[in-house]
């Protein structure tokens, strides 16, 4: 129906939730091809928070099938565009998802520097559950690269954003 209407809204929002379900189901090719007919409905309509939130979904799909330069690709395409809208929450949560791709690949110093320009860039439009993840990430990065004193205070800062948040499942996390 979608397509005989010409409804481009309301295709791009059925395959993203298409590329969604497949992503939970762990099928990536399938999410992946979802998301990709999405972007090209959401490019159509030249809808750039659309645009923006599909190509962090593609790259986290790619992340998921440790394709990291792709995922990296994709991720940094829709921070770019979440900055030329304004959505500093979204660039925020973009570049938390790039340092995980940094550490997992070995670029821990690049991750750091990352979650470092985060928390000094971001920190006034970020929601406590955004902070409590980048300050988790950080408290990682600084264990792996040996700066112990850097990760307990940046894993006390996080585990007190939980607590607060009463997030017991995050808290047991932190600990």
């Amino acid at each position: 129906i979608g397509k005989k209407w010409n409804d481009t809204l309301g295709m791009g929002q059925t395959y993203n939730s298409l590329g969604s379900t497949y992503n939970k189901m762990g099928n990536f090719p399938l999410a992946l091809s979802s998301f990709q007919k999405s972007l090209t409905y959401k490019e159509k309509r030249n809808d750039k928070m659309g645009m923006s939130n599909t190509y962090i979904n593609i790259g986290s799909i790619y992340q998921s099938m440790s394709v990291f330069d792709k995922a990296e690709e994709y991720i940094l395409k829709g921070a770019k565009v979440k900055e030329e809208i304004g959505d500093k929450y979204g660039v925020a949560g973009a570049l938390k998802n790039l340092s995980i791709i940094y550490t997992r690949t070995g670029k821990v110093e690049k991750s750091i520097t990352v979650l470092e320009s985060i928390r000094k860039d971001y920190n006034a439009f970020m929601d406590p559950y955004l902070k409590s993840a980048v300050l988790g990430n950080l408290a990682e990065a600084y264990q792996k690269v040996g700066h112990l004193n850097k990760a307990i205070e940046s894993a006390k800062e996080c585990l007190k954003i939980r607590e607060e948040l009463g997030d017991s499942i995050e808290v047991s996390y932190s600990l």
